[in-house]
């Protein structure tokens, strides 16, 4: 049976990540800070661990981990904070696959499309550089960290935009004063 490791699998994108990859006959473990939260909040079917020591060798890994991004003001601090979460986990995992026998095939490693700053109304692709504002800086030193999977590896960086949904995240709190009101109508 194929199985996938997922970091952060008990986040917003994760969660529906792991449904998914159930419903197409994975084997899925995650990795998380806390395991009896994360089960509370996973199928259960998934595999919760503390510890990559406690991991399977996967045929796949979805490197997700990371200090919620939204979940406090931008500080000296918590931008520290946001960095190492991010570059300390994938370090991790970068050296528990490198003492595998088989590594896995492809690791698909987070970012954001904050990777290219803030570029105004320029046309910009993938193989458009780094910025240089804060998010630039985090999302380049998380590839950074991820990129050294590559000896034996295929490695793959998802730039994700905002992900909305409506019970969670973003959309959820911006829908609250439409629903009250409040909210501006269509021009």
């Amino acid at each position: 049976m194929r199985t996938v490791l997922i970091t952060g699998g008990s986040g917003f994108i994760g969660r529906h990540l792991c449904r998914e990859m159930l419903a197409h006959g994975w084997r899925v473990e995650v990795l998380t800070r806390n395991a009896h939260r994360a089960c509370s909040r996973l199928p259960s079917a998934v595999l919760a661990y503390e510890s990559l020591a406690q991991a399977s060798e996967a045929t796949a890994i979805v490197n997700l981990a990371g200090e919620d991004i939204a979940g406090s003001r931008w500080t000296r601090q918590q931008k520290a904070k946001l960095i190492s979460s991010r570059r300390q986990v994938t370090r991790d995992v970068v050296d528990t696959i490198s003492k595998w026998q088989r590594p896995p095939k492809v690791m698909v490693s987070g970012s954001a499309v904050g990777y290219y700053g803030a570029r105004g109304a320029s046309m910009i692709d993938e193989r458009a550089g780094a910025g240089n504002e804060f998010q630039a800086k985090l999302c380049s030193e998380w590839e950074q960290a991820a990129a050294a999977a590559e000896l034996g590896t295929r490695v793959c960086f998802i730039r994700t935009g905002l992900v909305l949904d409506r019970q969670e995240g973003a959309l959820a709190s911006m829908l609250a004063p439409f629903r009250l009101g409040l909210g501006g109508g269509a021009g």
